[in-house]
């Protein structure tokens, strides 16, 4: 019977550590989703206001108060850069 109860808690306690292996698992991709989804937004927000801010002319730049120069280079950036 000792034998039996023994093998028993030892598939249980595998069985659990399993479980808590398969819940680390599952959250780690989750938070990696997450990170992922939120740095396509990030990328997304950057290229359509980059875009935007290329197609201002002269003088709605200088009514936002911003030089030309420093707008292109900013509208010329790559998405991926803050």
């Amino acid at each position: 019977m000792n034998t039996c109860s023994l093998s028993y808690d030892a598939e249980a306690e595998m069985d659990s550590a399993r479980a808590i292996r398969a819940r680390d698992w599952a959250s780690g991709i989750e938070e990696f989703l997450i990170r992922l989804f939120d740095t396509l937004g990030d990328w997304h927000d950057r290229a359509v206001s980059r875009r935007s801010l290329a197609k201002l002319d002269g003088r709605m730049l200088a009514d936002i108060g911003v030089d030309p120069a420093w707008a292109e280079t900013e509208a010329t950036k790559p998405f991926w850069r803050g």
